[in-house]
């Protein structure tokens, strides 16, 4: 409460000092001064409680880097900036805390996760479990099948690979360990296939959104580039699941032991809201009403179900949704002081020169180098963050290289995403190795 409290007045102090400060020719007083250092250590409490401490040490990192880079030899080193002036930028400007990153995730960022819930409390996840029963079930490989349509089709809606697997893996995992399946091997498809839910438009783990003001283009745009790469994802693990089935010898589910689609014309409406929510941001509406849209049309459909969807329902997703968003919003805010960081020291236009130099001009080198960083930078991250650490550090390699920027952005969003079935920190895989009740290293080394 205390914490809150804090928080709260931080808040309100750069709305009753802007003036002043603007006036000022922005000199800080002492009380400004404390104040930014009490919002910047809130913020970094915040993400070590709602995100880990991987998401607190980083900022903590770029801020030494900041203040003490005048002692930092070669390349990396710089002119270095006073605790004042970081704080200030960090907390009484338009960047850092209150920068880009902040502002898309209290708007972009927190609507779709609360129409996420609002879908979830309609029963969609277990439409989607049903009906990749039907499709895949009884096929060689049924049930790990069913596990990369159905972590698929919640990928659409989740965006978190975590959630992905915790939602979906219940299911899926103990159903491909019954077939046969070892429980490593079962646990490595559920994180694989729910890792591509990251990628999977039309959340994208909130990146989209952020990906969207990074580059200025329409959010169509955003989902043309993303649909492509995602279905071959999910193509290239559906088929490895396949020969792999073939070669044990897996026949699937028997056919008596799939359960059939209980009202499949009522529950096939849920589909509607994102329908409602892809087709309104095609047709030119902005995404934060086409997040509107898609929260009353799930309403409007769980009013259809068996189970229809009350006001102690609507009420749960609005606090489940609420509760949920923390974590992306406090993640997106937090990175906000590496962001700053990197446009006050020029971080980014250093690793960006070193990549294209170690590269030697060549485009194929620089992809590995890129893709080696995202991996490496983004572990232990949710989407959003890993997307603004990427976009932000490597991204601007490859269009120093001239690829196009949004083919730049979506290859090292991508990569960045595959943290979290790469060793060693590996937290889709060590979230199916807890339902497979196996050991973590042993899924991600699958």
């Amino acid at each position: 409460m205390t914490l809150a409290i804090l928080g709260f007045f931080c808040g309100i102090y750069t709305v009753l000092v802007t003036d002043r400060f603007s006036l000022s020719n922005l000199e800080m007083t002492q009380t400004d001064t404390v104040m930014s250092f009490l919002a910047v250590a809130l913020v970094i409490l915040a993400a070590r409680r709602a995100v880990g401490n991987a998401m607190a040490i980083l900022p903590i990192v770029f801020a030494l880097y900041a203040i003490f880079g005048r002692y930092i030899p070669g390349i990396f080193g710089h002119g270095g900036y006073t605790l004042q002036r970081f704080l200030m930028r960090m907390y009484m400007g338009d960047e850092g805390l209150y920068g880009m990153t902040a502002q898309v995730a209290c708007s972009y960022v927190f609507l779709f996760i609360v129409f996420g819930a609002f879908l979830s409390s309609s029963g969609v996840a277990e439409f989607f479990n049903d009906a990749s029963n039907r499709i895949a079930g009884a096929r060689p490989g049924g049930p790990a099948k069913v596990a990369v349509i159905s972590s698929g089709l919640m990928g659409t809606i989740s965006g978190s690979a975590a959630a992905n697997v915790a939602t979906t893996g219940v299911f899926t995992i103990p159903m491909m360990k019954k077939v046969g399946f070892p429980a490593e091997f079962a646990g490595a498809v559920e994180a694989v296939a729910s890792t591509g839910g990251m990628i999977m438009p039309p959340i994208m783990g909130s990146a989209a959104f952020l990906m969207m003001q990074y580059l200025g283009v329409p959010y169509s745009d955003i989902m043309r580039a993303a649909i492509f790469p995602a279905l071959l994802y999910y193509f290239s693990v559906y088929m490895w699941v396949h020969y792999t089935a073939l070669r044990m010898g897996n026949r699937g589910l028997p056919k008596e032991e799939i359960p059939p689609i209980q009202n499949l014309k009522r529950r096939i409406i849920l589909l509607l809201p994102l329908v409602a929510i892809i087709v309104s941001m095609l047709i030119g509406y902005t995404a934060i009403f086409a997040a509107f849209i898609g929260i009353f049309v799930t309403i409007l459909a769980g009013l259809f179900q068996v189970d229809r969807i009350t006001i102690k329902k609507i009420i749960g997703a609005l606090i489940s949704g609420a509760k949920s968003s923390l974590t992306a919003m406090i993640a997106c805010i937090v990175a906000g002081i590496i962001v700053g960081v990197c446009n006050l020291t020029g971080l980014g236009q250093v690793i960006t020169y070193n990549i294209t130099e170690l590269s030697g001009g060549s485009l194929l080198f620089t992809l590995f180098l890129t893709a080696f960083s995202c991996i490496i930078l983004s572990m232990g991250l949710p989407a959003a963050a890993c997307y603004i650490l990427v976009a932000t550090i490597v991204a601007p390699a490859l269009v120093r290289m001239d690829v196009t920027p949004m083919a730049a952005h979506m290859f090292v969003f991508i990569f960045s995403c595959y943290s979290n079935i790469t060793p060693p920190v590996a937290i889709a895989s060590f979230t199916a190795a807890g339902i497979a009740q196996c050991r973590p290293f042993d899924v991600a080394i699958q």
